[in-house]
């Protein structure tokens, strides 16, 4: 009896990116993949919400998600670390925030604004100098 030799089993050959493919698959970030998101976010400093928001506006172009995230931010009433930065700062210009530290202090605009111009915007240092004239 003879018997049946087994046929060699096939080799799958390893997907090699052509020439082009392998630096075109680097230049672009899937939205849709979660670790070339969040590899982009930490590299960028950014949030991975912010890498998705980009994408969705820019598409996928790596540069050009890197040129939109480093871009400066369109002016917003607030400053990066936001509200909390905001209301540690007193702005001469702004009169209603001179109004309010005058109230607030018991002194006149023009001591306030004498004040910030002294020892700058921030409101500790400010009411410490207020403080003293009083």
């Amino acid at each position: 009896m003879a018997t049946a030799k087994k046929a060699p089993a096939k080799k799958v050959a390893a997907k090699k990116h052509t020439a082009r493919g392998l630096a075109q698959d680097r230049r672009q970030v899937s939205a849709v993949a979660p670790h070339e998101v969040a590899y982009e976010a930490k590299k960028m400093g950014a949030t991975q919400a912010a890498v998705k928001a980009v994408i969705a506006k820019v598409g996928n172009d790596r540069a050009k998600i890197e040129a939109e995230l480093t871009r400066a931010p369109a002016k917003k009433a607030h400053t990066a670390r936001g509200l909390a930065q905001d209301r540690r700062q007193v702005s001469g210009e702004a009169k209603y925030e001179l109004a309010y530290e005058a109230k607030k202090m018991g002194v006149t605009q023009a001591a306030v604004k004498a004040a910030i111009k002294k020892v700058g915007n921030d409101r500790a240092k400010i009411e410490a100098e207020l403080k003293k004239g009083k």
